[in-house]
């Protein structure tokens, strides 16, 4: 069982602990949809690779296990869930055959069978419940000597002021295609206008102008069918509000918004809806829609009950600013399992984040699982047998049979995993935990027979610093070659502190695999003190790589060291640039070694080795000449191990004469 495996195991025992009688109570007195929900997870989740019963993923089994937690934690608006619920879907009766049947009130969703008012899955409650129902003190940063209480505030012993709100301010649904994301963005909007402050300013926020008309234009629909008269509501093509008659009581407004259109610097959102955020590319280092987002959210500072409530499905793109709100609410669902077992503490401001997370587990993510594996499609489409038909991926599997080039759009769209036609995955995780040992560079002294080269990843922003070690051992026989890699690895203590990796990266500089440099600055010294702690242990450090554009500091310190040793840092502090050219041998040379039986490199037990590698994807030159080099799988993964790595078997390869310096 991988570790992956493990953590889902782990999740189910969590999810099973905290759905307790009491639970289901609380739970059937939201709905009884929810208890339908967390009993048929119970009976259909496994870490079974293959498991054709598996129809949820471990981050929608965390999700539902911290919803159980917060359902203990906080105070709960049971009635404004109901009336939330019944907005949208009026009122339903079981007839005598035990079917549904609708009765009256709720909007119809457009794109559903005959555009009709239909019952809320249980997955739709769910979110719904956990937007609307969770319900904290928050501390006012006021003391009740500076202003009367209000009716919705108590104060704390020490006379601070708290107030009674709305936990979740930022909610996430992330599922593939044909989950009605946006009619469900779209409704959610309608009870903002209706039910929320009364000069409420919301906004449908998109990549695109067509794409911001298409949430806007659903929702004026649904507002249109409660005010059939036209006597409330004003339905224009740029703003729907309220009539003059009703600015009384009502001075609410929802707009439409694009990215890279006009920003409106002077709002003051009380909710902003992001549709398909997951399609908004980096570029240049820059994103409009998130620009546009971030903007709309820096409004929020004087509401009380702000809302971001993103929807979308995987894109294909190499990197985005949405992808590293995905890793970010990765990070906050495992953490739910620290909090289990007493490893980290429950965050009220952590937890005003909640998302549903709809995608494949770990091992669902080969090409024929993701074509074939009706209960992945299940784990990605809660509509499955609804209102989207197996017939309809199996159609879109036979355009990938007849032309490959389709694979990438079904598996963004269809199965909600990221695929990019620039990129292509490289070593997994679990390729490098097989070849671990323990073993750490320390031990491989020259009188052994072990020679390392040793490559310098430096940052300039918020990666790591790594210095990696490819250890070689000598042998007469070629054949015989054998490598082992270890690494170590500095994170600033600025970027530290704003990581969202921030709790396992404090697990790692406890258990000694990352080392804190104070300020925002690399200590320049601290490459060197460990380069001289390993000579002083006998190991010998043969040559030094390193990338010119990022090193100049601690390589100048380094090279003073070196001579300080009586050796020349000319011939063994080298330059490496990580381009094409230079990368493609090692990296088609690395993964010989890796994926080679039997395999030629082992691994330090170092967590960064499958974390980095798992960040790693292959990127292929556009000049012609399909070179590849490792870059990031997103915008906040790192990788820096992984490229020192690559720079020290440059160095091996240099000193065995089988390339020439290119550099």
């Amino acid at each position: 069982m991988t570790k992956d495996q493990e953590r889902k195991v782990a999740a189910k025992q969590l999810l099973c602990e905290r759905y307790t009688n009491q639970m289901k109570d609380r739970l059937r007195a939201i709905d009884e949809r929810l208890v339908e929900y967390y009993e048929d997870m119970i009976a259909h989740s496994w870490a079974v690779e293959g498991a054709e019963d598996d129809y949820y993923n471990i981050y929608e089994i965390l999700g539902a296990a911290r919803f159980l937690r917060m359902l203990s934690d906080y105070e709960f608006n049971y009635r404004k869930v109901r009336t939330v619920i019944r907005l949208g879907e009026g009122v339903w009766k079981k007839s005598d055959k035990g079917f549904w049947e609708h009765v009256s009130g709720g909007v119809k969703q457009p794109g559903t069978s005959k555009d009709q008012v239909y019952r809320w899955e249980p997955f739709q409650v769910l979110i719904l419940a956990e937007m609307f129902g969770p319900l904290a003190w928050i501390d006012t940063q006021d003391h009740v000597e500076d202003r009367p209480t209000r009716d919705t505030e108590r104060v704390d012993d020490d006379g601070r002021i708290l107030d009674l709100r709305r936990l979740c301010t930022d909610f996430t649904f992330y599922a593939a295609r044909k989950n009605n994301k946006t009619g469900l963005a779209a409704f959610i909007q309608v009870v903002f206008f209706l039910l929320e402050d009364r000069n409420a300013e919301i906004y449908c926020c998109a990549n695109a102008a067509d794409q911001a008309k298409t949430l806007y234009t659903r929702t004026k629909d649904m507002l249109a069918q409660l005010d059939p008269t036209g006597q409330r509501f004003r339905l224009t093509q740029t703003i729907c509000d309220w009539r003059k008659e009703w600015h009384g009581v009502h001075h609410s407004f929802i707009r439409p918004l694009s990215a890279g259109g006009k920003t409106k610097d002077g709002a003051f959102a009380q909710l902003v809806c992001a549709d398909e955020y997951g399609s908004a590319p980096w570029i240049g280092g820059k994103s409009d829609m998130k620009r546009l987002v971030d903007v709309m959210e820096s409004s929020m500072g004087a509401r009380r009950e702000p809302m971001t409530f993103t929807t979308t499905t995987a894109g294909n793109i190499s990197e985005g600013p949405f992808i590293e709100k995905l890793n970010a609410l990765h990070l906050l669902l495992f953490r739910e399992l620290d909090i289990a077992t007493g490893k980290a503490q429950p965050d009220v401001s952590l937890d005003r984040t909640s998302c549903l997370l709809l995608e494949p587990d770990v091992w669902d993510r080969d090409e024929e699982t993701l074509l074939t594996a009706h209960n992945v499609r299940r784990k990605v489409n809660r509509m499955l047998g609804k209102i989207v038909q197996h017939s309809f991926y199996d159609d879109w599997v036979s355009r990938v049979r007849l032309d490959p080039n389709n694979y990438n759009e079904y598996c963004a769209k269809l199965m909600n995993v990221y695929k990019s036609a620039t990129v292509e995955d490289w070593i997994r995780p679990d390729q490098v935990r097989k070849l671990v040992v323990d073993h750490r560079v320390d031990a491989c002294l020259a009188t052994q027979g072990w020679i390392v080269f040793v490559g310098l990843d430096f940052s300039l922003g918020d990666d790591l610093h790594a210095m990696s070690y490819l250890c070689y051992h000598q042998s007469e026989d070629p054949a015989q070659r054998y490598f082992f890699a270890d690494c170590d690895a500095w994170i600033t203590e600025n970027t530290l502190n704003t990581s969202p990796m921030r709790e396992i990266y404090l697990q790692w500089v406890a258990e000694g695999w990352l080392h804190v440099s104070p300020g925002e600055t690399l200590d320049p010294n601290a490459p060197v003190n460990r380069a001289a702690e390993l000579y002083d242990k006998g190991v010998l450090l043969a040559m030094f790589l390193y990338d010119p554009y990022k090193a100049k500091t601690p390589i100048n310190t380094l090279s003073a060291y070196i001579y300080s040793r009586g050796a020349d840092p000319k011939q063994i502090v080298l330059p490496c640039r990580q381009n094409y050219a230079t990368f493609n041998p090692v990296v088609l040379e690395m993964d010989y070694m890796v994926k080679n039986d039997p395999p030629v490199i082992h691994f330090s037990p170092s967590p960064l080795w499958p974390w980095c590698f798992g960040n790693a994807v292959l990127d292929t030159s556009n000049d012609g000449m399909e070179n590849h080099k490792p870059i990031k799988r997103d915008h906040s993964s790192k990788i820096d191990p992984v490229i020192a790595l690559l720079e020290g078997l440059v160095g091996y390869d240099l000193a065995d004469g089988r390339v020439n310096d290119n550099s």
